[in-house]
């Protein structure tokens, strides 16, 4: 009833909304919600991996679906975790929804020899896959903020 009165629309979010019990928050920095360019086909991605080739930022890809409960769960904890959302400002994010599991959206996951979302690719600029780092399936957020730097500080991103 309490998180109903005071606007709170998430249920993880309830206890942060009692007067009691909730441990304080102590301000920081504002950090932006992550923003993922949408993809939906290969070739929409290699425009994309050159474009960001040319930035000379490495890239971020997703495999998200809006029936991926993991996916979803990602989205609202791990990927707005400040921490998380400041390391994921390094990267040129994309997202490839394949919610409608079409074959256009088969022929991007079986590029990767991925079965379904979620699942996470990084790529240097103007390079492959690094595979090693490919991350499938939920990651909290604090795993995945290690990823995240481990992938960040590969001697090929700094040169």
């Amino acid at each position: 009833i309490w998180g109903a009165a005071s606007g709170v629309s998430d249920i993880n979010q309830l206890l942060s909304s009692l007067p009691f019990g909730a441990a304080p928050q102590t301000p920081s920095e504002p950090v932006e919600k992550p923003v993922f360019t949408r993809i939906k086909s290969i070739k929409d991605l290699d425009a994309k991996l050159q474009a960001a080739g040319q930035s000379k930022k490495p890239v971020m890809l997703e495999f998200y679906a809006d029936w991926c409960v993991s996916c979803i769960e990602m989205e609202q904890s791990t990927f707005h975790d400040p921490g998380v959302a400041k390391l994921m400002s390094r990267f040129t994010l994309l997202q490839a929804d394949v919610t409608e599991n079409d074959d256009t959206d088969q022929a991007l996951l079986k590029r990767f020899g991925i079965f379904g979302p979620p699942a996470i690719l990084f790529f240097p600029p103007q390079e492959n896959e690094m595979r090693q780092y490919r991350a499938v399936g939920f990651m909290n957020a604090n795993d995945f903020s290690s990823l995240l730097d481990t992938v960040l500080n590969v001697k090929s991103l700094t040169n």
